[in-house]
């Protein structure tokens, strides 16, 4: 099973992620954590490039800390959960592997996955 690493997920959003991430047959759910946590932000250091990130942005201005923003715009796979939509996001300091709107569909989950799958195997 791969893990994936969760970022700045409020309980609501977490657990609609948690949902569609138990719905899968190869997904695990791996470390979490906020922005102002440095705990998390040493973890971090360490992802892996080949596991999912999935961030929540609670809106389209929100705060990054640098750190952060550097291993975001590293990474090749992050996908960007809001209740905002995707063009309330066009400056974003990194580019987002995929966006998902709030409230998630398991459908639109499950076609994120694929196209991660299809990519990165």
């Amino acid at each position: 099973m791969q893990t994936c690493h969760l970022l700045n997920y409020p309980r609501v959003s977490r657990k609609q992620l948690t949902h569609c991430i138990q719905r899968t047959s190869w997904l695990n759910e791996g470390p979490s954590g906020t922005f102002s946590e440095e705990i998390m932000a040493q973890q971090q250091l360490s992802w892996t490039y080949d596991a999912l990130v999935f961030l929540h942005l609670n809106d389209p201005h929100q705060f990054i800390p640098e750190h952060y923003r550097v291993m975001l715009a590293r990474h090749p796979a992050v996908i960007v959960t809001s209740p905002y939509p995707i063009q309330a996001f066009r400056r974003l300091p990194f580019k987002p592997f995929d966006f998902l709107n709030e409230p998630l569909s398991f459908e639109n989950f499950a076609n994120c996955l694929d196209k991660y799958v299809a990519i990165y195997g």
